[in-house]
């Protein structure tokens, strides 16, 4: 709703209902900022004209003495015109740091963090399963390649019945044979002679 244009009401009372009738005033105190909390009024507006300028003066600088639009200049631009200039298409920095002291700290731990994390890679790959415990905190440990399903075991030989051969010159012959055994199968037992079917 406009703040000029009146409303009638919810069912039609023909109520002109203003912008305004429902609001609420509040008011604002402000105050200063901690730091200058004991200072006076007049010290207090000195102390922020003071801080303006020192940042007009920083803002100066890295313009290197070109002026500002002004208010005007930025007034008549038109929101939705196409940017003129390409964005930059460069890669972003991997840290962002304020000296070069951080700058060399900083690659210093990212390169022995890459060497730890390497070597434990590499011995993991080699079948060195004790190498997972050598990981750098905060990494994640690479996939190890996939082998296949282990083959099942294989089943136990089935029992045999023992035999009592007699050999001669060239022949072999079974003179006895031993008790069958017994197999347990689902919990009943089964013979397991051919012999001797259940």
């Amino acid at each position: 709703m406009c703040p000029d244009s009146p409303s009638r009401g919810r069912y039609g009372r023909g109520l002109d209902v203003g912008y305004y009738d429902f609001a609420t005033e509040y008011q604002v105190h402000l105050s200063p900022l901690p730091a200058f909390r004991d200072s006076s009024p007049e010290e207090y507006r000195q102390t922020v004209a003071d801080l303006i300028g020192e940042i007009e003066e920083e803002g100066r600088k890295k313009r290197e003495g070109d002026p500002v639009a002004g208010v005007e200049a930025v007034l008549s631009q038109d929101p939705y015109q196409v940017p003129t200039r390409r964005p930059k298409r460069s890669a972003r920095p991997v840290f962002h740091f304020h000296s070069q002291e951080a700058k060399e700290s900083l690659w210093g731990e990212l390169k022995a963090f890459m060497e730890e994390y390497r070597s434990a890679a590499d011995a993991l790959q080699a079948g060195e399963m004790e190498a997972i415990d050598r990981f750098p905190e905060g990494s994640y440990r690479p996939q190890l390649p996939f082998l296949g399903m282990p083959a099942p075991p294989r089943p136990p030989s089935p029992p045999t019945r023992p035999l009592e051969i007699e050999e001669s010159e060239d022949v072999k012959r079974v003179v006895g044979r031993g008790p069958v055994p017994l197999v347990e199968v689902g919990g009943r037992m089964r013979s397991g002679s051919p012999d001797h079917p259940t």
